[in-house]
Formats: structure tokens, C-alpha cells, sequence
């Protein structure tokens, strides 16, 4: 099944870098330079942000597969997946409920818990196959993975516990 990485971040992103863009336009036509300027540099940062969160995750029984626009970008059958964990991507110094929006990791190494951190430290991870963390994904996820599911940075939360 393919799942959007995390579709709110996609359309919002989107919309922004398209605004941007044709901001930046707009003034490249009414010769402001400097405005045209900050406007694509914003929209170039926000199209950026739009790629990284816009691949789909296909979950089956051949394993995970990570792509854009139908090309694949990374892949690993069940036999290479290592350690599934689940990380909250906020990091802060007062242990909160949830540690920020959560997201599935599938790893073809194993990680310690501060290795973990340290990857919600430099989310979003470049190297990672990654998903966000809800019922849908979970139930998946479980269908296919038979190991233990670790997580790391993830507050006080309990993993298949949704909602309050």
C-alpha cells in the first residue's frame, strides 16, 4: 500500500513555494530586485522542503520502498530491514506526552537510543526511509514486520495507542 509521507506538510509546503514563486516573478516584472530575490529564495527553500516530504512509502510484502514521481529512490525487502523504531521529531529539554510528530524509521542497521536522537537532532534524515507514524501506517507496518518496534525520543506515548 502507498502512503504519502505526511500529506499536510506536502500541500502547505507546496502552496507556499508556488506563492513564493510567483511572487518573485511578479517582481522580476515590476523590476524590484531585491524583493524578487528574497521571494524565489523563499519559494526555492519552501519547493525544498516540498520534495523531501512528497515521496510515497509503499509498504507490501517484498519490504519498503521509497519513491518520487514513480522513480524509486531507496528500497529494502523485509530481509534487509534491521530495526523498525518510531521517533517523535521534537526534540526538547522538558519530556513532553509525545515527543513531537512521530514517524516510522526503517533501518538496515541497528540503533541505539541516542543514535535515534541524534537523528531526530538532524530530522529530516537523508538516508532513512521514513513514514509518518499514525493507525493506518502502524496496522501496516505490523502486518509485515515481526520484530519488536523500538522507539527513541518518542515522550511518554505508547506505541498502537492513538488519540488522547
Amino acid at each position: 500500500m502507498k502512503l504519502p509521507c505526511c500529506t499536510f506538510k506536502i500541500i502547505t509546503n507546496g502552496a507556499l513555494s508556488a506563492l513564493f514563486l510567483f511572487l518573485g516573478v511578479y517582481s522580476l516584472v515590476l523590476r524590484f530586485w531585491a524583493l524578487a530575490a528574497i521571494f524565489l529564495v523563499l519559494g526555492l527553500i519552501y519547493l525544498a522542503i516540498t520534495l523531501i516530504y512528497a515521496p510515497t512509502v509503499t509498504v507490501s510484502e517484498a519490504g519498503v520502498t521509497k519513491a518520487l514521481f514513480g522513480k524509486t529512490l531507496r528500497s529494502l525487502s523485509w530481509e534487509q530491514v534491521r530495526q523498525v523504531s518510531v521517533i517523535g521529531t521534537r526534540v526538547a529539554a522538558k519530556p513532553s506526552k509525545r515527543g513531537g510528530t512521530p514517524f516510522f524509521l526503517f533501518l538496515d542497521r541497528t540503533m541505539s537510543e541516542d543514535d535515534l536522537f541524534a537523528v531526530a537532532l538532524k530530522w529530516p534524515p537523508k538516508d532513512i526511509i521514513f513514514l509518518y507514524y499514525d493507525e493506518k501506517s502502524y496496522a501496516l507496518v505490523q502486518k509485515y514486520y515481526h520484530d519488536t518496534i523500538t522507539t527513541g525520543n518518542f515522550g511518554k506515548a505508547e506505541l498502537g495507542v492513538f488519540g488522547n
